[in-house]
């Protein structure tokens, strides 16, 4: 039997339909489920939303064939480039949930549409949701994959160009190109669990969703009026941003005869960031945080660094704000520098 399109584009609760012979409980699913394709050979990971532990649900950011083109929409999170540092941008990637077609098979979107936004809060203050497009990618082809049972997994999205960006906060869309009544429907995770910024938006640019609020007519909060959805909190989508981050001119790494600091990972910083530092002769070291102000914020090392024996360092964020600091090592040989940025 047929299921109407609309029906199913709405739920907290992840369900597989019986012919595949599984049904998961939102609830319970957890991302340690979900399949990782391998880690990225270079660049850094700029932006994370993978944190937050179990799923709530999940929703559409989908362009449909044309019978079913009222269902077409566009789905969006919030991330911020924090102040002193420029991004350029060349991959993504998100967590995602599959639904099978009518007839029971799985097949992977053929492509996805990747859309940057600048927010909405640079022309209106009162508003925070996708304003000017940024940078627009269509049918950009994913490495996928969709797990053991076929209908969990991990979308990775290479830019085909990459994509410059200043400070300041904007939207991210991936929004698959399917087949619905042939190939089914990818849905984006969401966490309601951990909230992340500005709650997700929608936008049914099609004119469907006319029974779940107004995100027909514009973007709407998913947990709002706009688009009401029942028990999901402030929904934040699981999605990681990858390229290279630079913090300005004023804090570029400086490098001391005699031993090495390493780039911190992951950067901007959310939770925690490790680097190493390596000696060539055995010495006393200090590392500190400072902040913009040349203030002294944090001691992360006094003592002996031993050669041959990498000193291991941890940047823990609590207790302190978003944005530029530096790292600055001092030992008997030199000063080495490096900026960090922090993004809570």
């Amino acid at each position: 039997m047929t299921r109407p399109l609309l029906s199913l584009l709405f739920g907290c609760t992840l369900l597989v339909p019986t012919a595949v012979g599984q049904s998961l409980d939102a609830g319970s699913l957890s991302l340690t489920d979900i399949p990782t394709l391998p880690a990225r050979g270079g660049g850094d990971l700029l932006y994370e939303q993978y944190e937050g532990g179990t799923t709530s649900g999940w929703f559409l950011s989908e362009n449909f064939e044309a019978a079913n083109d009222d269902a077409d929409s566009y789905l969006a999170d919030d991330f911020t480039v924090p102040d002193g540092a420029s991004w350029t941008v060349d991959q993504v990637r998100a967590q995602t949930f599959y639904s099978v077609a009518d007839n029971g098979t799985f097949t992977p979107a053929a492509s996805f549409n990747v859309i940057l936004w600048e927010d909405d809060s640079v022309t209106d203050p009162n508003e925070s949701q996708p304003g000017r497009e940024v940078a627009r990618f269509d049918e950009v082809a994913a490495t996928q994959d969709t797990g053991a049972d076929r209908t969990l997994g991990e979308v990775i999205l290479d830019l085909p160009s990459s994509v410059e960006l200043s400070a300041g906060t904007y939207w991210l869309t991936i929004q698959a190109n399917q087949d619905f009544t042939a190939n089914g429907t990818r849905f984006l995770i969401f966490s309601s669990a951990t909230a992340f910024g500005t709650t997700a938006q929608l936008f049914n640019y099609g004119g469907g969703f006319t029974t779940v609020g107004t995100c027909n007519l514009d973007w709407g909060a998913v947990n709002g009026a706009e688009c009401a959805r029942d028990g999901t909190g402030d929904p934040s989508l699981y999605f990681q941003i990858y390229g290279v981050s630079t913090g300005g001119t004023a804090v570029e790494p400086t490098v001391a005869g005699g031993f090495e600091l390493s780039a911190p990972a992951p950067h901007p910083v959310r939770t925690e960031a490790r680097m190493s530092v390596s000696v060539e002769t055995t010495q006393q070291v200090t590392a500190t945080l400072i902040d913009v102000a040349g203030r002294e914020v944090r001691v992360l090392h006094e003592g002996l660094v031993q050669v041959g024996t990498p000193l291991r360092l941890s940047v823990q964020t609590h207790g302190l704000a978003s944005g530029l600091y530096l790292l600055r090592l001092s030992g008997e040989t030199g000063v080495a520098t490096r900026p960090v940025v922090i993004a809570r």
